[in-house]
C-alpha cells in the first residue's frame, strides 16, 4: 500500500520544484532595470508553463499507475485450523510465555455405539495416555469420534503438551502412546479398534465394527 503514495508523493516534489524555477525564470534578475527584455521575460514564462505541464503529467500517471497497481500479497501466518489439520495439534502460549501444544479435534462425528462406549469408560475410570504428536493418538480419537472422545478421560504425557501429566505417566510406567488403564485394572497398550477396547474394558453393549468409518491405520503405538 505504501508505494502508490511514494509515486504521488515525488510526483508532488517534482511539481514543486517546478514551480520554484519557474518562479525564479519569471521573477528581475538583481541589478536589471526596470526595462528588461520583454523576449528574455517570455522565455521564462514559456520554461515556467513547460515545466509545470510535465509535472502535473508525471503526477497524473502516477495516480493512474497507483490506482491500477494490484495490492501485494499479504504474508500472514495460516489459520489454526489449516495448522491443526496438517499436523494434528496446534501451538499456543500459556501465562508464562511458553509455547505448548493442544491437540487437534476429532474431524468426524461419532456414532450412537462409539458414544455409548466412551460413556462407559468416563464412568468405570478409564484413562488413555497419549501425546499430542502421536499419530496413532489422533487415529484413536477419530475412532471415537467429536462426540465420544469429549468423555475420554484423555491424559497428556508429552512435556511440551497442553496441561501435561509427564510426571504422572512415568510414575504410571507409561513408554508408549496411546496406552489404556481400564477401570477393571487391565492395560491395553498401541492402537486398538472400538471393539478391542470394549472387551478389555469389560462393556456389555455390542459394537458393530462396520458401522465405523474406516481409518489408514488400525494398529501400532508411538514410543
Amino acid at each position: 500500500m505504501a508505494r502508490p503514495f511514494v509515486r504521488l508523493l515525488a510526483a508532488s516534489l517534482l511539481l514543486a520544484s517546478s514551480a520554484r524555477r519557474g518562479a525564479e525564470a519569471l521573477s528581475t534578475p538583481k541589478g536589471a532595470s526596470a526595462g528588461a527584455d520583454p523576449k528574455a521575460t517570455a522565455g521564462g514564462r514559456r520554461a515556467f508553463l513547460s515545466s509545470a505541464g510535465a509535472a502535473a503529467a508525471a503526477a497524473a500517471a502516477a495516480v493512474s499507475i497507483s490506482a491500477l497497481s494490484p495490492p501485494e500479497p499479504a504474508s500472514a501466518a495460516p489459520p489454526m485450523a489449516v495448522i491443526a489439520e496438517e499436523l494434528g495439534y496446534f501451538p499456543v502460549t500459556d501465562r508464562e510465555g511458553r509455547t505448548l501444544y493442544v491437540p487437534a479435534r476429532a474431524r468426524r462425528r461419532s456414532t450412537e455405539q462409539a458414544v455409548d462406549l466412551a460413556e462407559h469408560l468416563r464412568t468405570t475410570g478409564a484413562k488413555m495416555y497419549g501425546a499430542y504428536w502421536c499419530p496413532h493418538c489422533s487415529n484413536q480419537k477419530e475412532m471415537f469420534g467429536r462426540e465420544a472422545w469429549g468423555l475420554v478421560n484423555y491424559v497428556e504425557c508429552s512435556p511440551k503438551g497442553y496441561a501435561s501429566e509427564a510426571v504422572t505417566c512415568a510414575a504410571k510406567g507409561v513408554d508408549g502412546y496411546p496406552t489404556w488403564r481400564f477401570g477393571n485394572g487391565k492395560v491395553g497398550s498401541g492402537e486398538m479398534t472400538l471393539e478391542a477396547i470394549a472387551k478389555m474394558s469389560g462393556y456389555k453393549g455390542k459394537i458393530d465394527g462396520s458401522l465405523e468409518a474406516p481409518l489408514p491405520s488400525a494398529s501400532g503405538s508411538c514410543r
